[in-house]
């Protein structure tokens, strides 16, 4: 704040009231007459008159001066002391503001925390939720060994959240009408393939061996081809493996589709079969060239 002047009366400062001195030589202009009458006035007493005259006037002039003087300096203390007090309010106001920041930055932080620990409390329930119901994982055949007439497989957990409950069929398909969705064909299926293979429960990105065995039909120059379900407590997927025998003579090749039923709204790629709408999920080339996994659409169901 700014310190205000004082205001300091000095003896040689001091003046009368502005008007006094003009009633007083209004006083001495109706004594004159009054004392002296029709008389007439020596020199001497003019001369004093006179000078008593002059005396007023100067003592009047010297008031009104002093008088402005005073006021002049009145008014600036006054100014300087209203501009004190708005400056202490604006300093209060600001205090006032500044506190409430802080305060108000306090109570965000601490909503913030609130808000992140929900956040991390809704997240682990997620994570436990998606682990009880499996989430977006799926199971898959990856064949391992393909140099004989049969073929080792193991099976994979293709997501981060556990699979329970895990079993397989596999189906050998003896005829491939089944690819054409034609109605007038019956599929045909190796009966002595189909019985579930009971996993239990697979963990994430984890992968477990099959004890059963895929076997190829000479008769067919050593082709093959299945359908593989694997079931879990988040539904099933749908797998098809080819075999073939490698054109690099490597023993023989696969290739592999897998799709699953799509449970809500459907998206870009996903197809209709039957009465249901389904997703491709992975798709691997022959095994025999370099490895090639997408999602490019490339649907199941059509003969090879």
């Amino acid at each position: 704040m700014t310190t205000c002047p004082e205001l300091i009366h000095r003896w040689w400062n001091l003046h009368l009231p502005v008007g006094v001195v003009v009633a007083c030589f209004g006083l001495v202009g109706v004594a004159v007459p009054w004392f002296r009458g029709e008389k007439t006035l020596f020199r001497h007493e003019k001369a004093i008159w006179t000078l008593l005259m002059f005396v007023l006037v100067g003592l009047e002039i010297d008031s009104i001066y002093q008088d402005q003087i005073q006021r002049d300096a009145e008014q600036r203390k006054a100014a300087c002391e209203q501009a004190n007090r708005f400056e202490g309010i604006a300093e209060k106001l600001e205090a006032d503001i500044s506190a409430n920041r802080i305060h108000f930055d306090a109570m965000m932080t601490k909503d913030q925390g609130i808000l992140d620990t929900a956040r991390s409390v809704n997240q682990v329930a997620k994570a436990n939720l998606d682990n009880i119901t499996g989430g977006d994982s799926y199971g898959y055949v990856e064949p391992v060994s393909t140099r004989a007439d049969y073929a080792t497989v193991t099976l994979h957990n293709d997501g981060d959240q556990i699979l329970t409950g895990v079993s397989v069929v596999i189906e050998r398909v003896l005829n491939n009408c089944v690819m054409e969705a034609d109605a007038k064909c019956i599929p045909e299926f190796d009966p002595g393939m189909m019985t579930p293979i009971e996993m239990g429960s697979l963990g994430s990105h984890q992968h477990k061996p099959i004890p059963r065995e895929i076997d190829f039909d000479p008769a067919r120059n050593g082709s093959g081809q299945y359908n593989v379900r694997i079931y879990a407590q988040n539904g099933q997927a749908i797998q098809q493996i080819f075999f073939r025998k490698s054109t690099m003579h490597r023993g023989y090749a696969y290739r592999y589709t897998i799709i699953r039923t799509v449970s809500g709204k459907p998206q870009k790629g996903d197809f209709k079969l039957g009465e249901e709408m389904m997703r491709t999920l992975k798709v691997k080339d022959w095994s025999e060239y370099s490895p090639s996994e997408s999602l490019d659409g490339v649907h199941l169901y059509h003969r090879h």
